[in-house]
């Protein structure tokens, strides 16, 4: 009988388990789709006004959005291939809030 309990709880427990990662793959293919399409047409636009003008204010630009596709990309990785972020390295806050 304790044997039956502990098969159909395990049972239970990877049919549950199974269910999270189908919705984590959802909800990460809905994200990555609806930030993909807003992020390809600034990508655009920004490529276009790089064609047209000079500005000091394209470069960084662009590589904001080049970050934004690759987080995008990253996120979407992460969700379906179950893995965890292991490496992290330590940013300096003023380094940051002077490039932003």
């Amino acid at each position: 009988m304790g044997i039956t309990r502990n098969l159909t709880d395990r049972v239970e427990r990877e049919r549950q388990l199974r269910r999270q990662k189908e919705l984590i793959d959802e909800f990460a293919s809905v994200i990555s789709h609806d930030l993909r399409n807003p992020l390809n047409v600034a990508q655009a636009r920004a490529t276009l006004l790089d064609e047209q003008r000079e500005s000091e204010h394209l470069g960084p630009l662009v590589q904001a959005l080049d970050r934004m596709e690759a987080i995008v990309m990253d996120t979407l990785t992460l969700a379906r291939q179950g893995e965890t972020v292991d490496e992290t390295e330590t940013v300096s806050l003023t380094d940051l809030v002077g490039k932003c």
